[in-house]
């Protein structure tokens, strides 16, 4: 079990040498400072003029098991430190006071994977002077996970938004999807393809789909958005005509929202796997959370401006392609004998039952009677010769 370090930093009239330099360099609340500035140089300063506490690690790999250690430089009240302790989310825990300046915060539980905690720490020194309040905050591990449910031929549908940003990373990301065989869903930032007027040529041809995700990216359930707003903002989005499907940026959408969608012919369509790469956290935490995730008919969520996205990828595709996965929105790329493991998502997905979708979709591409083209128009992309790895 790791241990998760928050180390006092004493700040008085006596300072420990190997500090001198992180003290020196500290701005110094107002209170802390008057105290400082009014206190005698004596020993007894070190008890009064304690606390100015510090997380350490600030990794973004905390064990689950981790217990938390606040290290204070002098004697504190423990009543009034215990009872102040917060946690972002909450986190239930043991404590203990191995030693008068040391708290250790235990889990009763093992800690969220992937998650953002925040801590604050206050109360009073022994002699009665407050704490100054303060705040850290560390990110759990995502383990790997111990299997991963098998694809058994059928399809995951990986899906890009935001961007483009740049040629350059949209080429790069391009030749890995058809390094692999990939067929995507792409949902730019519409205002964003004024600068790359071919953007949208290049990424349909690579056999991809370009889809509404509204012209500038803002959130369209904020009343500051006008009706008209709304509208304009669908209105304007990348994909009009060429693909029905329409995320709303942020996941931020409303009855409002949802309404003005269907009437401009779109159908809400989200995701199940959120990989969280705009927070740029590290590849290995984007491709553990997709493998622990992972069933045949998801829908799986990256960013294309996302830094580390690429280099996860490099591993998670020929990986989910060896799990036995068709990484494609298209039912014509999934054998026969998988078409049941054929899906385009969840319930969540689609904000409802998933089932009518799904039917609508798969019958557009092999029905022979077909003739709704919906959520894309077919026939400009056709099946893939292969569905394993090159």
């Amino acid at each position: 079990m790791g241990v998760l370090t928050f180390a006092g930093v004493y700040v008085g009239a006596k300072l420990h040498a190997s500090r001198e330099r992180e003290a020196a360099s500290l701005a110094l609340p107002a209170s802390v400072a008057a105290l400082a500035a009014s206190a005698p140089p004596t020993d007894t300063t070190e008890a009064v003029l304690g606390g100015v506490v510090e997380l350490r690690p600030r990794g973004p790999r905390v064990n689950l098991a981790s217990a938390i250690e606040v290290d204070f430089s002098a004697p504190v009240d423990r009543v009034s430190v215990e009872a102040a302790l917060e946690s972002v989310p909450p986190i239930e825990w043991r404590t203990s006071w191995p030693k008068p300046t040391l708290l250790r915060l235990t889990p009763r539980a093992p800690l969220k994977s992937g998650t953002l905690y925040r801590l604050r720490v206050a109360g009073r020194l022994a002699h009665g002077v407050p704490l100054e309040p303060f705040a850290g905050e560390f990110r759990t591990e995502v383990p790997a996970p111990k299997d991963v449910v098998k694809g058994r031929g059928g399809n995951l549908v990986l899906t890009f938004d935001d961007g483009p940003r740049g040629s350059v990373r949209t080429r790069r990301l391009l030749e890995l999807l058809e390094q692999y065989h990939v067929k995507a869903l792409f949902f730019p930032v519409a205002q964003n393809l004024v600068r790359y007027p071919n953007w949208i040529r290049d990424v349909e041809a690579k056999g991809h789909r370009v889809c509404n995700h509204s012209y500038t990216h803002p959130n369209l359930a904020s009343r500051i958005v006008s009706d008209e707003g709304v509208r304009r903002e669908i209105e304007k989005g990348a994909g009009f005509g060429r693909c029905r499907l329409f995320r709303p940026p942020m996941m931020a959408h409303d009855e409002r929202s949802d309404r003005v969608a269907r009437e401009l012919g779109y159908s809400v369509f989200l995701w199940d796997i959120d990989t969280r790469d705009w927070e740029e956290i590290p590849a290995d935490e984007i491709y553990n959370r997709v493998l622990r995730a992972v069933e045949p008919g998801r829908v799986v969520l990256f960013h294309l401006q996302a830094r580390r996205t690429l280099r996860a990828l490099r591993g998670l595709l020929p990986r989910l392609i060896r799990e036995g996965y068709v990484l494609s929105w298209d039912p014509r790329d999934v054998d026969q004998a998988a078409r049941e493991r054929f899906g385009v998502g969840t319930a969540a997905t689609w904000l409802g039952p998933k089932d009518a979708a799904r039917a609508r979709w798969v019958a557009a591409f092999t029905s022979p009677a077909a003739t709704d083209p919906w959520p894309f128009p077919v026939g400009e992309t056709e099946p893939r010769p292969t569905t394993g790895a090159p």
